[in-house]
C-alpha cells in the first residue's frame, strides 16, 4: 500500500506484477517510475542481480478468510484512493533471489510456495516468512521447508514476518497481533517447527534481525 509514496519520496523504481503498478498509477507514480517484473526474468542494479520467482501466498486455513484475501488476485485498472482495504488485492507473490559478488541471498516474503519453483537456485541465506506458518497441518509445514530452505541449502536462515505489524518500534518483539490469531494462531506451531529444523541441521545458523541498524551478511 506505501510502495508509490516510498518510491515518490525516494526517486526509487517501483518494481512487482501488473497489479503493483496499477497501485502505483492510481497513486499518481509516473510510468518512469514502475517496472513490471516477469517470472525468473533477472534485473541488474549496479552489483546486484534480482530475480523475481513466481510463488503462491499463505493460504489461509479458513476458507471464508482465504476467499476474501486471496480470490481473484488481480489488480486491472489504476487504484485511485481511498480505496476499501480489500481492494489491495494480492496480484502475484514472488520469492526474490539476489546475487552479489560476495553471496546471495533468498526472501522467501510469504509462508507459501509451489512445488519445485526454486530447484534451479541456491542462497546463502535464507529469510524465511514464517507468519501463518504453524495454522497449517504438518504435512503443510514440511512440504514448505523441503520447497524453500531444503531446496536451496542455505548456511543461515533467518525469519521473518512473524511479528506484529502494529506493535511498537522500540523494545522487544510483541508477537503477532489479536487478529491475526483468529485467522491463523500459530505461533507455539510455528517455534517449535524451526527449533526442531535448527536441531535437524546443527550446520546452519538461525537468527533474527535487528532493527533500525544495519546488518552486514558477508564480511
Amino acid at each position: 500500500m506505501d510502495a508509490p509514496e516510498v518510491a515518490r519520496r525516494t526517486g526509487a523504481m517501483l518494481l512487482g506484477s501488473e497489479s503493483t503498478a496499477n497501485i502505483g498509477r492510481g497513486w499518481g507514480l509516473p510510468e518512469s517510475q514502475i517496472q513490471v517484473l516477469s517470472n525468473r526474468q533477472s534485473v541488474r542494479l549496479g552489483q546486484f542481480v534480482i530475480t523475481p520467482i513466481e510463488s503462491q501466498h499463505f493460504q489461509f486455513p479458513d476458507p471464508a478468510i482465504r476467499e476474501r484475501a486471496l480470490a481473484e488476485p488481480e489488480i486491472s485498472a489504476p487504484l485511485v484512493p481511498p480505496v476499501r482495504v480489500f481492494d489491495y488485492r494480492l496480484g502475484k507473490a514472488y520469492v526474490l533471489h539476489v546475487s552479489h559478488p560476495k553471496g546471495s541471498w533468498l526472501i522467501v516474503g510469504s509462508a507459501g510456495y509451489i512445488e519445485g519453483a526454486l530447484q534451479d537456485f541456491t542462497a546463502d541465506t535464507v529469510f524465511l516468512g514464517v507468519g501463518g506458518l504453524g495454522s497449517q497441518t504438518a504435512d503443510y509445514m514440511e512440504n514448505f521447508w523441503r520447497d524453500t530452505v531444503a531446496t536451496v541449502m542455505p548456511s543461515r536462515v533467518i525469519p521473518v514476518h512473524f511479528d506484529s505489524l502494529t506493535g511498537p518500534l522500540a523494545g522487544p518483539f510483541t508477537g503477532q497481533v489479536k487478529l491475526m490469531a483468529l485467522i491463523a494462531d500459530d505461533r507455539e506451531s510455528t517455534l517449535s517447527f524451526l527449533r526442531s529444523k535448527a536441531a535437524a541441521n546443527p550446520d546452519m545458523r538461525f537468527s533474527t534481525l535487528p532493527r533500525f541498524d544495519e546488518v552486514v551478511l558477508f564480511e
